[in-house]
């Protein structure tokens, strides 16, 4: 025997014995597939601890899909037929509470909105977004949603996802290490492995699903509470880059599926409200000693009594900032100190560096944003600039309580904006011509329609899911902590009861921020434009009236007689807008200064009035 033989002996016949002793299970695997033993569907994903035993919707016995009675508690009730008609263009949602339209309900959610704007500007088609916004649920939850409804012939999967990736306490014990995550999870996936292990009692499900309880269990188990979650949440860096790493592995993994199943996968980029949400928690740096932390807690409430005197107040935060630069609130205290000076390029970086320090981060980390934004240019997957789009309608670039109920969810108005980009891209995706002649008061008279059809208590009951959040978060005391009752904290305030529909809560905030300052005049007439913007226009044109009725500043006549104008031919009470021009406009100049914005919004209602005047 040659050498070169012997050495060849000595890998092929390893090899062999190999192949040999494979071959059995390669061909009960194949058997088991023909006849369908041993589904893999009662196998637990290791990494997220899902089986396929809870679907999240089920088949009724109309011939519908319905949302699932196990998943009441966390999604919104939805249904869709199991026939997709030709003519239909199904869209499925995937995401958390702000999917889910919270604080109020799937009714008003960005969803509804783009469902409405297409509908309304595309009547070849017939469009259908299903609602998969579940309560508290992270990326990772929504890979296993995402496996179930590409079954259900999407023409359109949209996720939107960033800001519960921190909620749950998670443990990633065993599944750091990608690789033997993905060996042992195909590992359990075999037929007959799945066979063997329910044979000899090892494969029960609900053994399985105990097992893996106390990493992640098979619904929410919010790390948070109001009586003691924010104890359990400390600095941790290695944590935080374990969850970083799990949100985009999730993304690439949904993305994977969509192309797999031939369905385009659009993303959106979700904002927060990051100049009227202080941290929910804040540490010291863990080498800062005993002597400068009690220098630290000294000085902090000395800053806090000079909240009159915001130049005072940053002289103390400049000196905190040389014990511990990277204390979350120290930060966000020094942005509304910049903010009340009128500095808002600084305010904003501090109000950002705060929302990033923050021991509990509830808002999308900025390394995970610009981790969204890179992966989505890679994959060349659409991404929906809601967050910005939102943005660009604050009057000073940096949202706040005026588009956001809490610390992440969009107030109706912002819902509508998320919406409206939605529908632009997803037209753009699929090639759909929308009606071009479809103008913003159409829009105007088809929110108003819809809303006029929800229950008379919708803004009211979402009132109360973001005071029973308030409180949780205990929110409302930590902007107090750091904010006086100034002219814009008392026009949030009124602004947020606008929102759930209280009028007369609203007018007393706005009066009492009135009697502070004439400033406060533009920012209600400002708040009028969105209402109108929204469909609300008689809570627009109350506001209008009241304004008028309360300011007696000159300067302001102009502004508010054009909004009460435009909004009355908005109404369809013309006779009352061409009254009000008779009577002011014909005999008055006014600046473009106070008609830009309703003349931005609506120019055809001033274009459709200056020709009925000038017959």
């Amino acid at each position: 025997m040659t050498k070169e033989h012997k050495s060849r002996s000595r890998w092929w016949f390893p090899l062999a014995a190999v192949i040999l002793s494979t071959l059995p299970f390669v061909v009960l695997e194949g058997v088991f597939a023909l006849f369908g033993v041993g589904d893999q569907g009662t196998t637990i994903d290791p990494l997220a601890g899902f089986d396929g035993a809870r679907p999240l919707f089920e088949e009724s016995a109309g011939g519908k899909y319905v949302t699932a009675l196990n998943h009441a508690l966390y999604f919104g009730e939805q249904q869709f037929e199991s026939e997709k008609d030709p003519n239909d263009v199904r869209i499925f949602c995937l995401g958390g509470s702000t999917v889910r339209g919270r604080p109020y309900a799937v009714d008003t959610s960005f969803c509804k909105w783009t469902e409405l704007e297409l509908n309304s500007r595309d009547p070849k088609h017939s469009y259908q977004i299903i609602n998969c916004g579940g309560l508290s649920y992270a990326s990772y939850r929504l890979t296993y949603i995402a496996r179930e409804v590409l079954q259900y012939k999407p023409d359109v999967l949209v996720v939107a996802t960033g800001h519960n990736e921190f909620l749950e306490d998670r443990s990633f014990v065993g599944v750091k290490e990608r690789a033997d995550s993905a060996l042992t999870s195909w590992f359990l996936s075999l037929r007959t492995v799945s066979l063997v292990r329910s044979l000899f009692g090892k494969g029960d499900v609900e053994q399985q699903r105990q097992l893996h309880a106390n990493k992640i269990p098979s619904e929410i188990d919010v790390r948070l509470d109001e009586n003691s979650g924010y104890a359990s949440y400390h600095w941790d860096e290695q944590w935080r880059e374990q969850v970083q790493n799990q949100y985009i592995e999730s993304l690439q993994t949904i993305a994977d599926i969509c192309k797999e199943s031939g369905v385009p996968l659009v993303l959106v980029r979700l904002g927060s409200n990051v100049r009227d949400c202080p941290p929910f928690k804040s540490e010291l740096r863990a080498d800062v000693s005993d002597k400068d932390a009690a220098t630290f807690d000294r000085l902090m409430h000395e800053a806090q009594g000079q909240t009159d005197n915001p130049e005072a107040a940053l002289v103390i935060y400049r000196q905190l900032m040389e014990i511990d630069s990277n204390h979350a609130l120290l930060n966000y205290r020094i942005a509304r100190c910049y903010d009340r000076l009128g500095d808002l390029e600084s305010a904003g970086m501090y109000y950002l560096e705060a929302k990033e320090l923050d021991v509990c981060p509830l808002r999308i980390l900025r390394s995970m944003d610009e981790q969204l934004q890179v992966f989505a240019a890679e994959q060349d997957i659409p991404l929906v600039e809601a967050g910005e789009a939102i943005r660009e309608l604050t009057s000073e670039g940096m949202p706040g309580d005026d588009f956001y109920s809490d610390h992440v969810h969009p107030t109706i108005r912002g819902h509508q904006v998320i919406g409206q980009e939605l529908a632009a891209s997803i037209a753009d995706l699929k090639d759909i011509d929308l009606n071009g002649t479809w103008s913003s008061i159409d829009r105007v008279h088809h929110y108003q329609s819809y809303l006029d059809s929800l229950p008379k208590a919708y803004l009211s009951n979402g009132r109360r899911r973001v005071q029973w959040l308030e409180n949780w978060a205990r929110r409302d005391r930590m902007i107090l902590d750091v904010t006086p009752y100034d002219i814009r904290t008392r026009v949030n305030a009124g602004w947020k009861e606008l929102g759930f529909g209280d009028l007369e809560a609203a007018q007393k905030q706005f009066r009492d921020a009135l009697n502070q300052g004439e400033g406060a005049a533009l920012e209600i007439l400002n708040f009028a434009h969105h209402l109108a913007a929204s469909g609300r226009l008689a809570t627009a044109k109350q506001m209008l009236e009241w304004l008028h009725q309360e300011i007696e500043h000159p300067d302001m006549e102009p502004p508010v007689q054009l909004a009460k104008m435009i909004n009355s031919k908005l109404m369809g009470e013309e006779a009352m807008a061409i009254l009000i021009y008779d009577d002011y406009f014909g005999r008055s100049e006014y600046s473009d200064e106070y008609t830009s914005q309703w003349l931005k919004l609506y120019p055809a209602c001033w274009t459709e009035l200056a020709a009925i005047l000038s017959e």
